[in-house]
C-alpha cells in the first residue's frame, strides 16, 4: 500500500462553477482509483468549498456583505470516506476590508478528506486572528489503518 498525499487548493473565481466541477470530478475518479488499488488516500487543503452539511455561516458573526459558499455535494463519495475539521474555528475570512474580529465574515474552507482506511485522530485550526493570511492553519493526526 501507498500513502497518496494531495495539496488541494480548488478554484475561488469561477461564475457559473464549471471548473469547479470539472476539478471536482477529477478529485472524486482520482479518490476512488487510488483507493481501489488498496491506498491510503488523504487530500487537504483549501477546497474553496465547505465541508458536506456545514452551514457556511455558522461561524460568522454577522453577513454585511450578504456572502455565501457553496458546500461540496454530501454525497461526493460514499459514506465511509470522512471530512475532517474543526468546525469551531474559521480557516478563512473574506478578504474585501480588512479584518475586523467579530465583524468579518469568516467560515470554513480549509480541511482534509480521508479514505475509509485512514482514521483522523485529532484536529485543530491554529487561530492567529488572520495575522498573516486570510487562512489560518490546520494541523491533524491520522492513524494507518
Amino acid at each position: 500500500k501507498e500513502l497518496v498525499v494531495v495539496n488541494v487548493h480548488n478554484s475561488a473565481y469561477d461564475k457559473g462553477g464549471v471548473i469547479k466541477a470539472q476539478q471536482m470530478e477529477y478529485i472524486r475518479n482520482f479518490c476512488l482509483e487510488e483507493y481501489e488499488k488498496g491506498n491510503y488516500v488523504l487530500l487537504g487543503g483549501d477546497w474553496n468549498q465547505c465541508p458536506p452539511d456545514f452551514p457556511f455561516d455558522q461561524l460568522a458573526a454577522q453577513n454585511p456583505f450578504a456572502y455565501s459558499q457553496i458546500n461540496i455535494e454530501k454525497d461526493f463519495l460514499p459514506n465511509e470516506w470522512t471530512w475532517c475539521y474543526d468546525q469551531d474555528t474559521p480557516t478563512n475570512r473574506k478578504n474585501r476590508t480588512a479584518y475586523v474580529e467579530g465583524e468579518s465574515f469568516v467560515t470554513i474552507i480549509d480541511f482534509f478528506l480521508i479514505s475509509p482506511n485512514i482514521e483522523m485522530l485529532d484536529i485543530e485550526t491554529i487561530d492567529m486572528g488572520f495575522d498573516y493570511s486570510d487562512h489560518q492553519p490546520v494541523r491533524a493526526s491520522f492513524k494507518l489503518l
